[in-house]
């Protein structure tokens, strides 16, 4: 939670933070699985991404809880600071260079893979919080923003 609130307020506070979960990764056995399962429980289907549709039968506050949210009084501004910031520390971690190869659920290839789903989900991208993670992404990757621009 400390680390949402760092990301969510600043985000070049990831790549640090980004360098110590390599490390938690690298040295603590089942860390990468706990770390991964709970970054999907607290960003609901922004970790993947996909859209979640509402099983049938639950109730609203079940489904909120399922979708990310924290309480049902978290406002939309507040979930969209706070799954970017999730989200921004994941893609420093996805674009760290590292001594050794991480579980694949935290490789570079799964950045380039959230990228086009994002980008082929129209459902998703037209949320506020899909700019937000782009913009994390591109704040992480010079070499993606210098791509985009030189080839449009």
């Amino acid at each position: 939670m400390q680390a949402e609130t760092e990301v969510s307020a600043r985000a070049v506070t990831a790549i640090p933070l980004a360098q110590v979960t390599i490390r938690l990764i690298s040295n603590i056995e089942h860390f990468s699985d706990v770390l991964y399962a709970r970054m999907v429980q607290r960003t609901g289907g922004w970790a993947v991404p996909i859209p979640i549709p509402k099983p049938q039968g639950m109730g609203e506050v079940e489904y909120m809880k399922l979708r990310g949210y924290r309480t049902e009084r978290e406002t939309q501004k507040d979930f969209d600071i706070r799954i970017s910031g999730i989200m921004t520390l994941y893609f420093a971690i996805l674009t760290a260079e590292t001594s050794s190869p991480l579980p694949p659920v935290w490789s570079f290839p799964r950045y380039w893979t959230y990228f086009a789903r994002l980008m082929s989900t129209p459902v998703l991208l037209r949320s506020d919080v899909a700019t937000l993670i782009l913009a994390g992404m591109f704040l992480l990757s010079p070499l993606l923003m210098d791509i985009l621009l030189t080839h449009g």
